[in-house]
């Protein structure tokens, strides 16, 4: 960023931008390298802090907050020096994306601000990271079927979700043949029943279900403690 005096955005991931400000800033302000790097550390936290803040205190989206809350924790406790990729810069701007569109829907806003603000922190939640297409489809859903809280009539809830899809779409484009996410989509596109079953033999998997047991014990309770209020409440499709 320094040398070439710009961001350094890599696989299309524009919403890197948000945190590569830090350091391009700092150059220009003449600051040491020292202090540049200090404030490009801080800054991913710093966002991630800002974006709960606006949940809160802007959008008044209380659940949004404490699931981000919980993810990042969850990310720390076991990987406290992995803050910097862009996966978490996604699920930020995703987190955004649903307060904010959730936020203008309760108001009623028009059209006129719901599509620009939808459409643009959609494009940087999926552009940002690939792998936050499959939380923001899974939330998407659910907060539709669920309907306590939707703010959106039948005609809208088609029309952003045709708009979501479209930009998942274009993002699918842009990866194309020769980019580092194509390699990985590969395994996904063409998987097969058998890569399924042959999948819960991979050491990353069995880590993972191991350490359901150890180290994320307490999120097995809350998927279990979920399950068994939604049964309850009728809510099976949920």
């Amino acid at each position: 960023i320094i040398n070439y005096k710009r961001v350094a955005i890599q696989e299309f991931r524009y919403g890197s931008f948000i945190t590569q400000m830090i350091p391009l800033i700092g150059y220009k302000l003449h600051l040491s390298l020292k202090v540049i790097l200090i404030g490009y550390v801080v800054s991913f936290n710093l966002f991630y802090l800002v974006v709960i803040s606006l949940l809160i205190y802007r959008c008044r989206q209380f659940g949004l907050g404490i699931l981000m809350a919980l993810y990042y924790f969850l990310f720390i406790s076991d990987s406290y020096f992995w803050p910097v990729n862009e996966i978490h810069q996604a699920v930020a701007w995703m987190f955004l994306f649903f307060g904010s569109t959730f936020y203008l829907g309760k108001k009623q806003a028009h059209v006129g601000w719901l599509l620009p603000a939808f459409i643009i922190l959609a494009f940087l939640t999926v552009f940002t990271h690939i792998v936050v297409i499959i939380p923001l489809f899974f939330l998407w859903i659910f907060f539709w079927l669920g309907k306590d809280n939707w703010p959106f009539s039948k005609q809208r809830s088609i029309l952003l979700s045709t708009l979501l899809v479209a930009i998942v779409a274009v993002k699918f484009l842009f990866v194309g043949k020769q980019s580092y996410d194509s390699e990985h989509l590969n395994g996904v596109l063409k998987i097969s029943l058998k890569d399924i079953i042959d999948s819960f033999n991979a050491p990353v998997v069995t880590t993972f279900l191991y350490r359901c047991i150890t180290n994320y014990w307490i999120t097995v309770l809350v998927f279990v403690t979920g399950l068994i209020s939604l049964i309850k409440m009728k809510k099976t499709k949920l």
